[in-house]
């Protein structure tokens, strides 16, 4: 009977896998060197732990029943921040985009003709423009044509937008604009008390 078990924490070593369409981004990266390669550690509760890692092992083979490639990395450690057994969220900085233009992802709106964003200009009025997605996550949007850095986009509201609206900037505790207001109940009907919200909207319709 086992009375013990004996792990290593210094240097730790964590296991993740990624999807293989990164794997000849990854290879690229081996071949530069290991030092190329950033690995940042969070834990569920989103408390990055960061520690320099090093991209110590990619698989010879893709799990076809996943479409991944199993990775390994290892950390020094030296604080005990990484655990044995632990659960982690692993982020592999594979590429650095320099002087691009970065929007929020909520920004993109996406129709028959391809990718857009509703850009606000100076007289408050808004304009469809056409662009073009280089690199997108559940966050933000790398823009690799069609707007410039200097430019503002509508990031809400927009079933109520089309060419040529008028927009304001939201702040925490405005009044609603006059578009925003509920119309006046007709007769026989009662006005209905409207929540409002904690999260402002960078612009609404008016």
């Amino acid at each position: 009977m086992a009375l013990a078990t004996i792990n290593q924490i210094s240097p730790i070593f964590v296991s993740f896998a990624v999807p293989e369409r990164y794997l000849a981004q990854i290879h690229a990266v081996m071949k530069a060197g290991r030092s190329a390669v950033e690995i940042v550690a969070s834990a569920n509760d989103g408390s990055a732990v960061r520690t320099q890692g090093e991209l110590s092992f990619v698989d010879n083979s893709v799990d076809v029943a996943t479409g991944t490639i199993r990775l390994r990395a290892q950390f020094d450690n030296a604080d005990a921040a990484l655990w044995p057994g632990q659960f982690v969220n692993i982020r592999l900085l594979v590429d650095t985009l320099k002087q691009v233009v970065v929007i929020p992802t909520g920004a993109v709106q996406r129709g028959p003709t391809g990718t857009f964003v509703y850009v606000v200009k100076d007289d408050g009025s808004v304009a469809m423009r056409p662009i073009a997605v280089q690199k997108q996550d559940e966050i933000q949007t790398v823009v690799k044509s069609g707007l410039e850095a200097d430019e503002r986009v509508v990031t809400t509201g927009f079933v109520r937008l089309t060419e040529g609206s008028k927009v304001a900037v939201g702040s925490a505790n405005v009044t609603p604009t006059p578009a925003e207001r509920a119309p006046p109940p007709r007769n026989g009907q009662k006005r209905q008390r409207q929540q409002g919200s904690n999260a402002p909207p960078p612009s609404v319709p008016q």
